[in-house]
């Protein structure tokens, strides 16, 4: 597996916030040496934002942390490839790449600490599946979506890995592969371990 840059999605979004912190100090010491309250209210606008930008950054940046220390290639029989971080055409990164010894099988693998995700189909059974959190309440951002897009991109099969889950591998008709457990339960299900060990 070649080298990659790496991908930092919390970058731009502390660079704004911090940004956004220094301006808000800028305005502040305005509003105060002019004694003019529509400028400070402005600098309230300008924090909140700040400090939005920040939060996200700060979520995404251990998100990676978290990430980083799920699956690392030393966990896998000899013989296969990894790759964590891989840049996607249809844009951010497939968390972790996996090939099977001779390229027979690849694996696109999308990392979330969801706790659990419910699939539910429309009509039935029969139509298209949508995905509820562990509440049963709709999910806030799409990882099966971005599972989808950055697996097809790349030409792999999608999985979506929570590993702080704990219900039973679910293979949709879609291609998606949903591991919730640990990283023994996601190397059983793509072929990289026996059932045994």
């Amino acid at each position: 597996m070649g080298r990659h840059a790496a991908f930092r999605p919390w970058a731009g979004d502390f660079k704004a916030g911090w940004a956004a912190m220094l301006i808000t100090a800028i305005l502040f010491w305005l509003a105060w040496t002019r004694q003019d309250v529509r400028v400070g209210l402005g600098a309230l606008a300008v924090g909140w934002f700040a400090l939005f930008k920040l939060r996200k950054g700060y979520f995404r940046w251990r998100g990676k942390a978290v990430e980083s220390q799920a699956l690392r290639a030393h966990d896998l029989p000899a013989g296969w490839g990894f790759q964590s971080g891989r840049m996607s055409v249809a844009g951010g990164d497939v968390d972790f790449y996996l090939e099977a010894p001779g390229g027979v099988a690849k694996y696109a693998i999308e990392h979330k600490t969801l706790k659990a995700i419910t699939v539910r189909h429309r009509m039935m059974g029969l139509g298209e599946p949508y995905f509820l959190n562990g509440h049963g309440k709709p999910l806030r951002s799409d990882p099966v979506a971005q599972t989808m897009r950055n697996a097809a991109a790349i030409g792999a099969t999608p999985v979506l890995w929570l590993s702080l889950g704990n219900a039973r591998t679910r293979r949709l008709r879609t291609g998606l592969i949903i591991v919730q457990g640990g990283r023994d339960k996601l190397l059983r299900a793509i072929g990289a371990r026996g059932w045994l060990g």
